[in-house]
């Protein structure tokens, strides 16, 4: 063994043990961020060993430029090996404290690599015994990390599945959520174009929502009233806080009935496990393993991403994240694995969300496309009708390629008789500006694009086929409709099932229901709605009533306005409801937009 190392060439050896231990470093710290200073560093468990996986690459290729030029010129110079070796080191721990400019970062890395250089070569001898004995024990070390996680997170599962109570004779519950998934771009509301003919079948076999409201019109807040049925007010969930745990989650109390409960995401910034999201799920599948989370795992590889690997390693970009069928593909494989327990599913599609990338043959059918990420946010760019269409092109063509993954997975649920036994909700987190307020994207407005959501309920035998609802409903009764038909304790969540609105009675309910609240959003521009101050809506009767910066308000027409195009409150109507419809915002908020 000894003689097998040291045929490894010093450049190549310093490379590789300096990267490891750059990698493992960074690991440490990275803990210290997240548990000591609870800090969100939106990277997977993997990033326990995926760092100096990472680091080991990065380092690794000028370790291996250095060895090829030193041989071809038959010529040895350790300090050119310590002195590289010793800034990428350095210049990788520093790239992790945020505050410090990355050109300070390298200035600094280049003077304590200049040192190194000098100072080292005389103890290289040394140092080269050091490394060539320990390189195994860290590269046995990563290994032990990587094996480790997973198969103690296997054994975790195990434990938790023989845990639970026996299994309930209760329906299977399958939720889909559309990550940024207007309703007015599906069909089954009227879309002119082909988008959506699975989904649209889909919605034949069960009820349809016609006016289905998200209490947040970006993902974490709306998932997070989804799974609790609690407004945002009732629980801490933002940009950059994750969902705390003061109100039990549906999955946890599935769980505790005997579900076997998981969850398969594909938005990796604000759906995983790091944002609370999983709490519940005996199983929860986020971040992939693959190569873009690998390189992003380390600080090197983050600066490379936004440098020169954007067009690849972009959090929303193809590589970067899971689309439709590998969502599908992770489901499915669970499903084969989980035997005699009713289960509660969780699918999470990311496609729709911008940069709006298009799969093929998709990309190209309704047109021209333009990637997001080629125009300027701000709303006050003057944007021209042909940029706008060229992102409807592309928004709609990722909306037909999940539409047919979606329509592929019921086919095979279908071919495996489970549908018969499955309440399946078909629903979106929010939806996505389109400009018609001078803005595009979502999270930055509570207009209707951006919080309007296809809902769709189907079971068979028990939820009429073919019904639609007009009567206005909020996601958050999602909760309780889930909690009803898995034969919970009707207490445990707020809310009321939607299932009396196609069978007891068709009232809505009470207004605190209808809710739609967005925090200031970080890093807009100022021209934004949610720029600065905090936004809310309600849905009252036939009005919408929305109040925005320096208590703007404004009154929309639920029934007439589909695109809250007309503002109403200068109108006798929009005057004449104002009052009621303050004072019922006020009495949800409770002084919420005032904190």
């Amino acid at each position: 063994m000894s003689g097998a190392r040291k045929l490894i060439p010093e450049p190549i050896l310093l490379a590789a043990w300096t990267g490891l231990a750059a990698g493992l470093v960074e690991t440490l710290l990275l803990g210290v961020q997240k548990f000591a200073f609870h800090r969100l560093v939106f990277l997977s468990a993997d990033a326990l060993w995926m760092p100096a996986v990472a680091d080991f690459g990065f380092f690794l290729i000028p370790g291996l430029v250095l060895w090829l030029v030193a041989r071809a010129r038959g010529m040895t110079s350790r300090a050119l090996w310590f002195g590289v070796c010793a800034y990428l080191f350095v210049q990788s721990v520093l790239f992790m404290y945020k505050p410090l400019h990355k050109g300070a970062a390298m200035l600094i890395a280049l003077g304590l690599a200049v040192q190194c250089a000098r100072r080292l070569p005389a103890r290289g001898d040394r140092i080269v015994r050091i490394a060539r004995r320990t390189l195994p024990l860290l590269f046995g070390l990563v290994l032990v990390l990587a094996v480790g996680l997973h198969v103690g997170q296997g054994i975790s599962e195990r434990r938790k599945l023989a845990a639970l109570p026996p299994a309930p004779h209760t329906p299977n519950i399958l939720l889909l959520i559309l990550d940024t998934t207007r309703a007015l771009e599906l069909g089954l509301y009227g879309y002119e174009r082909n988008t959506s003919p699975g989904i649209d079948r889909l919605a034949r076999s069960g009820v349809t929502f016609d006016r289905a409201f998200a209490t947040a019109p970006w993902t974490l807040p709306s998932h997070a009233s989804i799974f609790t049925g609690h407004l945002p007010t009732d629980f801490n969930a933002d940009w950059n806080i994750p969902l705390d745990g003061r109100r039990a989650t549906v999955a946890e109390a599935l769980a505790s009935h005997g579900y076997a409960t998981a969850g398969f995401v594909a938005n990796t910034i604000y759906a995983t496990r790091e944002m609370g999201l999983d709490r519940g799920f005996i199983h929860y599948e986020d971040h992939p393993l693959s190569l873009a989370q690998t390189i992003k795992s380390s600080t090197l590889g983050r600066a490379l991403a936004g440098r020169f690997f954007r067009t690849l390693f972009d959090d929303y970009k193809p590589l970067a994240h899971k689309d439709a069928a590998e969502v599908n593909h992770e489901f499915t494989r669970w499903l084969d694995s989980n035997q005699g327990r009713p289960f509660f599913a969780f699918l999470n599609y990311f496609d729709t969300h911008s940069p709006y990338v298009p799969r093929a043959p998709f990309d190209g059918r309704f047109g021209p496309t333009s990637p997001r990420t080629n125009i300027p946010l701000d709303p006050q760019t003057d944007w021209s009708a042909e940029q706008i269409a060229l992102q409807r092109n592309a928004y709609d063509a990722c909306m037909a390629y999940m539409d047919s993954e979606i329509d592929s997975l019921f086919t095979e649920l279908g071919r495996r008789g489970i549908l018969s036994n499955t309440v399946v909700i078909l629903t979106a987190d929010h939806g996505e500006e389109m400009h018609e307020h001078g803005v595009m994207d979502h999270g930055n407005s509570i207009y209707r694009p951006a919080v309007q959501v296809p809902l769709i309920i189907m079971y068979p035998g028990h939820v009429p086929e073919g019904v639609r609802v007009s009567t206005p409903v909020t996601l958050r009764d999602l909760t309780q409709t889930m909690s009803e038909y898995a034969g919970l304790d009707a207490t445990l969540f707020p809310g009321r099932s939607l299932e009396r609105l196609w069978t007891r009675d068709s009232t809505a309910g009470g207004a605190d229901t209808l809710v739609t609240m967005l925090s200031p959003t970080p890093g807009l521009p100022l021209s934004y709605p949610a720029a600065k101050e905090r936004l809310a809506s309600i849905v009252l009767g036939k009005w919408r009533y929305i109040r925005g910066p320096g208590k703007q308000e404004q009154v929309f027409d639920v029934d007439t306005d589909r695109f809250e195009a007309h503002d109403l409150v200068a109108t006798p109507e929009g005057v004449q409801a104002l009052p009621g419809l303050r004072a019922a915002l006020d009495r949800v908020t409770n002084g919420w937009m005032t904190k």
